[in-house]
């Protein structure tokens, strides 16, 4: 399986699909530890087992083995955590995957993840939803729709930073200086997003925040490197995006997938 950098998992965010429809199934799977109760809205999803592995400073870690339980692979999943303490109750969620290039959970593949809770809560984990690398998914579908929409707008993005891209591989040595890195940079956070669907503008500004991050990247390279060549990497991106766009249309027809258990026929 193919390992997703640090800035990735940042950045979180988000291949890209358009919005499809699923199939929700009810909760299939509950476990537990003393302090935190898990709940999987998914069938694709399997939770393999749970563990506290321990503390950092005023937080217990929770570690949960996750398997991909269908014959699709999977780009992203979504997750609710609850604590309840003294009564009151703080909710969050976090989106988990490689959502923009590369980075992807194949058929009964394990990942491991952690989180990190209040030693003195109840804490509610709920899997909420995962998104197919095909962009059709299953779970709740508020949170499933959520996802697409993200996708979507991280395609729109793509689309207009691609020909920004291009016109800078076009030219020789374009990143030759910082200046040059920086007038790209600022190129691309200056694109506008009043076109895109407000449900989906979240994922154009990951786009943008994700592109941002990678010239910084060539930019500290180029620093420490003399030999680096910034021109040949940008070339590279570009062809990875490019290849994004070609594979998945911004909008996809509605559709339904329908999860089966690896080991039904």
């Amino acid at each position: 399986m193919r390992h997703i950098s640090k800035k990735v998992l940042v950045l979180l965010i988000l291949a890209v699909f358009g919005i499809v429809g699923l199939t929700v199934w009810s909760s299939v799977q509950s476990k537990n530890t003393e302090q935190v109760f898990i709940e999987n809205k998914t069938r694709s999803l399997i939770v393999e087992s749970v563990k506290e592995s321990g503390a950092k400073k005023d937080k217990n870690t929770t570690e949960i083995s996750l398997r991909n339980n269908y014959d699709k692979s999977i780009a992203a999943y979504r997750v609710r955590v609850s604590e309840n303490f003294n009564g009151k109750t703080e909710e969050s969620a976090v989106e988990r995957g490689g959502l923009i290039v590369g980075w992807v959970l194949g058929p009964n593949e394990i990942k491991v993840e952690k989180f990190f809770t209040n030693p003195e809560a109840k804490t509610h984990l709920v899997i909420a939803a995962v998104l197919f690398e095909d962009g059709t998914g299953d779970g709740e579908i508020a949170e499933l729709t959520r996802l697409q929409n993200i996708r979507a707008g991280v395609l729109l993005g793509f689309q207009k930073i691609v020909p920004i891209l291009q016109n800078a591989v076009k030219m020789n040595e374009s990143l030759s200086s910082d200046t040059a890195i920086q007038s790209l940079t600022e190129k691309i956070k200056q694109l506008d997003d009043e076109d895109i669907p407000d449900n989906s503008k979240r994922g154009f500004a990951l786009a943008k925040s994700y592109m941002s991050i990678e010239l910084k990247d060539l930019k500290d390279k180029k620093s420490l490197d003399s030999a680096f060549s910034p021109d040949t990497k940008l070339a590279t991106k570009l062809s990875e995006i490019e290849l994004v766009l070609t594979k998945y249309p911004v909008n996809l027809p509605s559709k339904t997938v329908e999860i089966r258990r690896q080991n039904e026929n």
